[in-house]
């Protein structure tokens, strides 16, 4: 134990910038060197870090284990692609979603699975399809002015996993995996599995494409596997980071107008835009893409948003976006709102207070929203009951000392009166307040994690 921490201290001093080659040469435990291929490598080093607490003779020692692990399988990765030059998947990627971590087990796994491990950078194209924080999806396809059948297109799914435990990402890759191969294989332009692959960290998925798909195929940003770009969505993603919402706003808005089937770029406007309080901007933003991607749950939950801060009823909205989720607690929060404005209390207190439990445990930032409401209806029924006292304590003085006490009764039904004033006023001004200080309800997580789909764009 004492000689194994010993080395885990030497590795942790180790050059993790040199390039490597393959197969790769590793030196084992009984001290001969054996040659792993770039999947051995890395599953190697995956199993050290799950047995680095068993293997150490203390928890100082594993984590340096762990950590000498993880950076030898990020070497292994960064070194295939570069010796390989597939770069794009990586350039192609926004560093949110992490698939530029795998873009080397991405490009192995494509050079084997499509049958060609000579195969060139500069046969094959990507282009980044869609993306939610689950998976990456792309089109791939040989470097052809004619790979526009479906037999010349492939869909690469990519799936980033917790290290250990269960997680919905790894959860719904072997759904995905289960459906294509449950699939019917009589219909022509099906989309149908060619092969799969999974780690510890990430599973990918490769298809054939079918039919080709809205958007058109021309419409996409094809790269080549061994070029490069500047990505203002990558850019918008760092000054976010950085703490500049207002250019990150900027940038993604410049993304989606140079890209309009950016998926990511929309709904990265709408998030930031709503932070910040840029209401006519959102509403604008919103309104394109729903145009692109009219059956989207979040971006269907920012048209109904946009309408609640602008003041505007969102029943329609909210309906539509039932019809695509079902009755998810989100979207009953959100028409709990709705209600709210309009004055139906009775029917907010039971949507909203319906699925507060449901939000506490999966909704991080909505779960305070339905709070603050139920603390304005809490506020609107002390004002009403006290409205409510006085008008009928009015009443029975009147009765009993004369009808001049009948003041108290009108003094009761103006406090009843200021009761739902008072309510619906307070109600505005925290929609219309920005960020933190007003009701955070820009980022729906039980929305984002269902898969929107496309339908054709006009023109």
């Amino acid at each position: 134990m004492i000689e194994r921490s010993r080395k885990s201290a030497r590795e942790s001093n180790k050059d993790y910038d040199a390039l490597v080659d393959f197969p790769v040469e590793i030196v084992g435990r009984d001290g001969s060197v054996r040659r792993y291929s770039f999947e051995e490598s890395v599953r190697l080093y995956q199993r050290r870090v799950a047995s680095a607490a068993t293997r150490m003779d203390s928890p100082e020692g594993a984590r340096r284990e762990i950590d000498h692990c993880r950076s030898r399988i990020a070497q292994l990765r960064r070194s295939y692609l570069v010796r390989y030059g597939w770069t794009a998947i990586r350039a192609a990627d926004t560093p949110g979603l992490l698939a530029g971590d795998f873009a080397g087990e991405i490009a192995a796994f494509l050079r084997k699975a499509v049958g060609r491990e000579e195969l060139e950078p500069e046969e094959l194209e990507v282009a980044l399809l869609d993306e939610d924080e689950h998976h990456d999806l792309y089109y791939a396809r040989h470097r052809s002015p004619a790979a526009v059948d479906a037999a010349d297109l492939w869909r690469v799914y990519v799936f980033r996993f917790r290290e250990r435990g269960s997680c919905l990402s790894r959860e719904r890759f072997f759904q995905v995996i289960k459906t294509f191969q449950s699939a019917a294989t009589d219909e022509v332009d099906a989309e149908r599995l060619v092969a799969f692959h999974h780690t510890v960290d990430c599973g990918i998925i490769l298809t054939t494409a079918g039919a080709p798909q809205e958007p058109p195929l021309r419409a996409l940003d094809w790269l080549e596997l061994g070029a490069s770009r500047d990505d203002t969505l990558r850019a918008g993603i760092a000054a976010l980071r950085q703490g500049s919402p207002e250019e990150a706003l900027r940038l993604f808005i410049a993304t989606y107008e140079a890209e309009h089937f950016r998926r990511s770029a929309y709904v990265g406007a709408l998030v930031v835009a709503d932070h910040v309080g840029a209401w006519d901007q959102a509403g604008a933003t919103a309104a394109m893409a729903a145009a692109y991607f009219p059956v989207d749950p979040v971006i269907r939950w920012h048209l109904a948003l946009c309408a609640l801060r602008a003041g505007r009823s969102a029943t329609a909205e909210i309906n539509v976006l039932r019809g695509i989720v079902g009755p998810r607690p989100p979207v009953q929060l959100l028409a709990g709102i709705d209600a709210l404005s309009r004055g139906q209390v009775r029917e907010a207190r039971r949507l909203i207070t319906g699925v507060a439990p449901a939000l506490s445990a999966q909704e991080p930032d909505l779960a305070p929203v339905a709070g603050q409401l139920r603390g304005l209806m809490v506020q609107r029924d002390v004002i009403f009951a006290l409205g409510t006292g006085i008008g009928l304590l009015g009443l029975l003085l009147g009765l009993l000392l004369g009808p001049w006490m009948l003041l108290l009764t009108v003094i009761g039904a103006c406090t009843i009166l200021l009761a739902q004033t008072q309510l619906h006023h307070r109600l505005r001004r925290a929609l219309l307040r920005p960020g933190v200080r007003g009701l955070r309800l820009g980022n729906p997580v039980g929305l984002r994690v269902i898969a929107p789909r496309r339908v054709s764009a006009a023109g």
